[in-house]
């Protein structure tokens, strides 16, 4: 959207007739295409493989400031988080040494930060996928955004480099059946709903890795804000993007669960965590 914003405008701006190329794809033919998937073979072998990887599925259960309420209202809060940027740089060495991906590498990290804080060997955290595996659907403006539950098993007290393979392998398989919508695989699941926490999971881990955004037209300079919308959707969420050499972002939390004093003590134990990963 803003590239072609920033198109348009350039060429008002070089008083020019303004043109954007014509997009083979748009979001409507995707959508076409997907729902043509749910009774296709490629939806039945993705939800099989799901329902398989999914089954028993345990309940992360951390410790919590209050007892859960009966309803999730769904209230929270943020809390800041930064890697530095010597750290940030061992952690892409790392991944790179591993044959990992920066994600898989952070997402080992946060799997061993809620062993930590909940003791518990097999568990599973939600993750975003862009579901753009097509150069065709890339430049398409819609929600082709998907959701998978990589469900990693810690148990056999792993070193750090054997839990990267096992995320490894868990993240790879996730990506070969992402194709499945994670609404159709809670129906599969057919799992008993509760009123008071979210099916299958409820940490998530986001890793904003998009290209930056185009270099802003003469004489204008934009800004990204930050909107805190003091809202959680799940008990506890890590969002995390790198800029200028360093990892930013934030935990998000339910504040029915989680005290502020918890989190910024659960934020520095990420970053002892990811320094020692560093480090050793």
């Amino acid at each position: 959207l803003l590239y072609e914003l920033w198109s348009l405008y350039q060429g008002f701006v070089d008083g020019k007739t303004p043109a954007l190329p014509n997009l083979l794809v748009r979001y409507r033919d995707y959508a076409v295409w997907q729902r043509a998937q749910f009774h296709g073979e490629v939806m039945a072998t993705d939800l099989a493989f799901w329902t398989k990887q999914l089954d028993g599925a345990p309940r992360l259960d951390l410790a919590t400031d209050r007892p859960r309420r009966r309803l999730q209202t769904f209230r929270g809060a943020r809390q800041e988080i930064f890697i530095t940027e010597s750290v940030t740089a061992t952690l892409n060495q790392l991944s790179q040494r591993e044959g990992v991906t920066l994600f898989m590498t952070l997402l080992a990290a946060f799997q061993v930060l809620l062993y930590r804080y909940s003791g518990q060997e097999d568990i599973i955290v939600g993750a975003p996928v862009a579901n753009r595996d097509q150069s065709g659907i890339e430049g398409v403006i819609g929600f082709l955004v998907n959701t998978l539950a990589l469900r990693v098993d810690l148990s056999g007290q792993p070193s750090f480099k054997e839990l990267l393979r096992r995320v490894r392998e868990v993240c790879l398989d996730a990506y070969a059946h992402q194709a499945a919508p994670f609404e159709k695989v809670v129906e599969a699941l057919n799992l008993r709903r509760e009123l008071n926490r979210n099916p299958i999971f409820q940490t998530m881990l986001v890793l904003q890795n998009t290209p930056r955004r185009p270099v802003d037209p003469p004489g204008i300079r934009l800004e990204s804000i930050e909107i805190d919308n003091q809202a959680a959707q799940f008990d506890l969420s890590l969002y995390l993007r790198e800029r200028d050499g360093k990892l930013i972002g934030f935990f998000e939390y339910s504040t029915d669960l989680f005290n502020p004093a918890t989190l910024a003590r659960l934020a520095g134990h990420f970053q002892i965590l990811s320094a020692s990963i560093a480090a050793d």
